[in-house]
């Protein structure tokens, strides 16, 4: 039983990492056919596509009933994004620090993960406790977007020449693969930590 849900998570993980390309690529080429700049582009399609399997994962969990595993995924992969990757990166190459990430994006990201650890503390995430975590990324986005130079070009890798037809597809294709590995993640998640007795 425990290996067949295994399975389930690891089939989770894959769908939910090809559903969030697929996302990216439909979003970025229905942004490009609406003429959006390259550069908004980069800071809110790819950016969030980027951060669509934790925000499904998050979602699907809360709506089952295991918020601490929402809670705990996002946690977990802020830790893992910050000090592994990061880290791992910094020790293959050095890594050069934009003064705007040093003045505006890291001060944001203390900022919100404070914020979380200060809310966490009566033991429950309220909503208007997410009232303000969202009014702060608003802030953020809106920070970002404007302080954005018009002449910034995003990597002409990440351009894609797709239909209309095309890209509303591969958004729709993203989105159902998505929402559907996040279910098959968490159901097999919980069931695995059930078995193993871990809360």
């Amino acid at each position: 039983m425990i290996v067949l849900n295994i399975v389930l998570v690891v089939a989770g993980i894959v769908l939910v990492l090809w559903g969030a390309d697929r996302l990216t690529d439909g979003a970025v080429g229905l942004a490009e056919k609406m003429n959006m700049p390259q550069v908004i582009i980069g800071l809110t399609v790819v950016a969030m596509g980027t951060s669509m399997p934790e925000f499904c994962v998050s979602l699907v969990s809360a709506i089952k009933g295991t918020p601490d595993l929402a809670v705990g995924n996002v946690v977990g992969s802020n830790i893992f994004n910050t000090l592994l990757i990061v880290g791992m990166a910094a020790v293959v190459a050095p890594i050069t620090i934009l003064r705007s990430t040093v003045k505006k994006d890291v001060p944001f990201a203390l900022l919100s993960s404070v914020l979380l650890l200060l809310f966490c503390f009566d033991g429950s995430l309220s909503r208007t406790d997410a009232s303000i975590l969202f009014g702060v990324f608003i802030v953020f986005m809106y920070v970002t977007l404007r302080g954005a130079k018009s002449g910034t070009n995003i990597d002409e890798g990440l351009k894609k020449n797709y239909s209309m037809l095309k890209s509303v597809l591969f958004l729709l294709l993203g989105l159902a693969c998505l929402i559907f590995g996040s279910n098959i993640f968490v159901d097999g998640a919980v069931k695995i930590a059930r078995t193993l007795g871990v809360s």
